[in-house]
Parts: structure tokens; sequence; C-alpha cells
């Protein structure tokens, strides 16, 4: 039997996250529901508040369908957001991919894509960015939080997991991911 990560409430104090002042579109907050909100994206910020270390494993979201998709998860102590085409991983001119080495336990990540680019923020400080060009950074298909899957697979058939048609259930906790200023 999986586990369900643990949902939990945080104070965060002295850290100003880049997406303050911007609309909340959507929130997610709970495991195994099936959320519309980040499907067909063109452009989007995110904000995930998550318990994190260097020994988690697993997918803290996704969205989109098993051509297009994004994925923010942890995999051998970095945390990656990747988006565009989902058949491989790694930067290449049509997905992108960012990552971070692990070294706070309780950061907000924050990340922004659009058709040309995406940037990782961890604190409110920006990690790493790459270019690329895709016609949308997501698919079809709705998302879920903590990699559980219901009705639809992983929206990134490939990353660092591996097969995108299992389960990667998120091994550290997860509160909430936010959405900001959704394109279509």
């Amino acid at each position: 039997m999986l586990l369900m990560p643990q949902i939990i409430g945080r104070a965060r104090t002295g850290i100003v996250p880049v997406t303050t002042g911007k609309t909340i579109d959507a929130t997610w907050d709970t495991y195994s529901v099936d959320y519309a909100d980040a499907v067909n994206l063109t452009a989007m910020w995110m904000r995930a508040y998550c318990g994190l270390s260097s020994t988690d494993s697993g997918v803290i979201v996704s969205s989109g369908g098993v051509g297009l998709g994004m994925a923010l998860y942890a995999y051998d102590g970095s945390l990656y957001f990747q988006c565009g085409n989902g058949h491989d991983y790694g930067d290449d001119v049509d997905r992108g991919e960012v990552s971070w080495v692990i070294s706070s336990t309780d950061p907000v990540i924050e990340v922004y894509a659009d058709t040309s680019g995406c940037e990782l923020y961890i604190d409110g400080i920006l990690v790493d960015s790459q270019t690329y060009s895709v016609a949308q950074i997501s698919g079809a298909d709705e998302g879920q939080l903590g990699g559980y899957l219901d009705t639809v697979d992983l929206a990134m058939p490939t990353t660092r997991l591996g097969n995108g048609y299992v389960e990667h259930p998120y091994t550290g906790s997860i509160e909430k991911v936010e959405f900001f200023d959704l394109a279509y």
C-alpha cells in the first residue's frame, strides 16, 4: 500500500517570492485529484511549497499530455522542472529542463515557463534558466500532485525517474502548488 505524503502548513518569513503581486489562477492542494487548470499552456508562473531533502524523490506536480507536458520532481539529490516535448529528459531545442541541487529543506520553489524558455527560482533567487522553442509547455491531459496516477499518466513520459506510465509518488511533503498568470 502506498502512503500519501502529508500535506503540511508552514509559516514563511524573510522570503520575497518572485510571484508576489501576481494573480493566483489555481491552487492544487489535494492528492489523487485531476486538475484541469494547467492543460494546453503557453505560459505560466508556478509556486510550490513542499518539504524537500536530498533523499526525497518523486513527482511534486505534473500536467499535460503524453507528447507535451510539464513536471516538477525530485531525483538523486536534485530538483528538476521539465516542460515541452516529454519523450526524453535534458535540455534540447524542443523542451526545457532546469534543476537545482537540493540544499534547503523548506524552500519556496517558483518556476516561470513559456514557449521560449523556463526559469527556476528557490526562495526568490534565480538558480537556473534555459531557452528552447515549443508550441506549448503542456498538453491536454489533466494534472496531479504527488506523482499518483488516476485517470491520467504522468505528463512527461520520460524523466530521470523513469517510465512516466507508472506512479512516482513524492516521498517528501507537499503543502500546495499555486499557478499564476496562466496563458493558453
